[in-house]
């Protein structure tokens, strides 16, 4: 499907009321996702007809491409405070994805240090050969006001919680820092590519009692050392493990999406069926069979939230929908000057493609010399 995402008429769609987003999708009709191309357009909640103004009407078609509407709830950053309760232990010896993690700001009190999310995964910075985890840049670097660091004071003082939040965790220790981000640039620049960051992990070669490492998911079959990536497709099966949801799973609705998430115009997104909960952001997304992944396709940064409040001890109202970021993407913009660290010169890390480490390559790192906080807990590797 020829299909321009920044044509007049596309970008009209998201003037009208209650529309939240657009993209490439599949006509879905009584339920069942039907094998003709369409622009899914999608909105807060649908509405009869004759409670819509006609200046606010979805067309039946874009640039002559039909139109088809789903509804999916109001999209927003899906950090998580961290009173919010989880279904799932917040402390693990094991680092992995699926994990609590949150921010650590020497410069602010822990009233303002709150928000929680996961740590989606592990990779290798090509810059330096360091090992690093992904996650959302609004963990990292959002104040609890919704406010973002400035560049002058986010790399320098930011460290990584696992886990996150205000806490009496005994396992709660500093295991990272921020080391370069993607994050929103404007309301609605075509740069808004996404809401990542990649933090430093603190290791050692060994240490008593230091936590270890593992490639594995949370709860997940599959180990990611090496594991390919892939580009979403509507229709795909996904799965992510979060810090509050645990494991959920979905199916991709719409790709290269444009949507509204709080007050940002994201380009090149996917939105699924896929269920999340405050405290998922930062997740990343795999396809698969089941519980067994196959294949990384993208990170988790925002949702719509439940319908109804969640109970607290169980979180058992999940969200309508959520939006992820394709994975080749975030990887691709790593290498690329405008897009990372805000469109910003950044002070010590040139552009450097972001892989997915091998197993050799992460038993070569072992021997290699650390690079260690002395004030920071530290952390050793092991498959």
């Amino acid at each position: 499907m020829n299909f321009d995402p920044l044509s007049s008429e596309a970008k009209n769609l998201l003037t009208l009321t209650g529309v939240n987003g657009y993209g490439k999708g599949k006509k879905i009709k009584g339920g069942h996702r039907l094998d003709q191309d369409c622009i899914t357009v999608t909105v807060e909640e649908k509405k009869p007809i004759d409670q819509i103004s006609p200046s606010d009407v979805i067309p039946s078609t874009v640039d002559g491409i039909p139109t088809d509407v789903i509804a999916i709830g109001k999209l927003q950053p899906m950090a998580g405070e961290e009173t919010f309760a989880s279904t799932a232990s917040e402390g693990n010896p094991i680092l992995m994805g699926g994990v609590s993690i949150g921010a650590y700001y020497p410069t602010q009190t822990p009233a303002e240090q709150s928000w929680v999310g996961t740590l989606g995964g592990f990779f290798l910075d090509t810059f330096d050969n360091s090992l690093v985890l992904m996650t959302c840049y609004h963990i990292c670097g959002m104040n609890i006001d919704g406010t973002y660091l400035s560049p002058a004071e986010d790399l320098t003082t930011t460290e990584i919680l696992h886990p996150g939040g205000q806490c009496s965790d005994p396992l709660q220790t500093r295991i990272a820092q921020l080391r370069d981000y993607i994050k929103p640039v404007g309301a609605d620049s075509p740069n808004n590519i996404g809401d990542v960051s990649i933090c430093t992990v603190y290791r050692a070669p060994s240490e008593a009692g230091a936590r270890e490492i593992s490639m594995r998911p949370k709860n997940l079959n599959g180990n990611t050392s090496g594991m390919r990536t892939l580009d979403p497709v509507v229709g795909m099966p996904i799965i992510t493990t979060g810090r509050t949801t645990d494991q959920t799973s979905g199916f991709v609705l719409v790709t290269d999406a444009t949507v509204t998430v709080a007050d940002a115009t994201f380009y090149g997104q996917v939105i699924c069926t896929h269920s999340i909960m405050p405290g998922d952001s930062g997740a990343l997304v795999y396809t698969g069979s089941g519980d067994n992944i196959s294949a990384i396709v993208g990170l988790m940064f925002a949702g719509s939230p439940p319908p109804q409040p969640p109970d607290p001890t169980t979180c058992v109202s999940y969200g309508v929908s959520s939006v992820f970021t394709p994975i080749n993407t975030i990887l691709e913009a790593f290498n690329n000057d405008t897009l990372r660290y805000g469109g910003q010169p950044h002070p010590f890390r040139t552009a450097a493609p972001l892989i997915v480490p091998t197993e050799e390559q992460l038993m070569a790192m072992l021997s290699a010399p650390s690079r260690i906080d002395p004030q920071s807990s530290k952390v050793v590797m092991k498959l």
